[in-house]
């Protein structure tokens, strides 16, 4: 199997040297730039070095865009790398306010190494990801039914899959009907069947569970 090449990205050197000490004895992973600098880490990945990228968003600085992630996430420029954050996620804002800013890959500061590897995994074939504590941070008391990705698919009409994709990615129900060719009406109708399918409440339950399963 091809280790992922992973570059770590943090103010901080400790914080790098903590990771890198967890991650090493991956058999799935090759660290190939830990020295945390924003400078140092964009530069390895324009060039092609690095598959995916760890950025560590320390508590103090909050969940600003800095000039590596927002590189990083504008597809018009993107280096050949994909993005993973871990942050000190304590309400579900913050899980809210990464996915709005076009995080797809995200690990709680609380997440095990193979929470952090399965994340940077997810990155590396283009699924996006909730590690378990994000999970949790997001959802709160809400729980869903384990289920495995392929019943939820599968469950889902090929119309449904249609109208998630295109409102999670952020498009309006009546222009989706407008772009389809079908009614408003039918379209909520089938936003509201696919829904009740994943067994979720509302949009916040809607785009966690999508992500879980590899919806989108």
């Amino acid at each position: 199997m091809k280790k992922v090449r992973l570059c770590i990205a943090s103010d901080r050197p400790a914080v790098c040297q903590a990771l890198a000490r967890r991650l090493v004895f991956l058999p799935c992973i090759e660290l190939v730039g830990n020295g945390g600098r924003a400078e140092e880490v964009l530069a390895i990945a324009q060039r092609g070095g690095c598959d995916v990228v760890l950025q560590v968003r320390e508590p103090e600085s909050g969940l600003d865009q800095s000039a590596l992630f927002l590189q990083l996430v504008d597809t018009a420029t993107a280096p050949p790398a994909t993005l993973v954050v871990q942050a000190d996620l304590t309400r579900r804002a913050d899980v809210l306010t990464l996915l709005g800013s076009g995080v797809k890959n995200i690990v709680s500061a609380l997440d095990d190494a193979d929470a952090v590897a399965q994340a940077v995994l997810m990155a590396h074939i283009g699924v996006g990801s909730l590690s378990p504590r994000a999970m949790d941070v997001m959802w709160g008391a809400w729980r869903a039914a384990p289920r495995a990705a392929n019943e939820i698919r599968n469950s889902l009409s090929r119309r449904e899959l249609e109208v998630l994709r295109l409102y999670l990615a952020g498009v309006p129900v009546s222009k989706i009907a407008r772009d389809t060719g079908r009614s408003v009406n039918t379209v909520s109708a089938q936003k509201k069947s696919l829904m009740r399918k994943m067994n979720v409440q509302d949009h916040v339950q809607l785009v966690a569970m999508s992500i879980q399963y590899g919806l989108v």
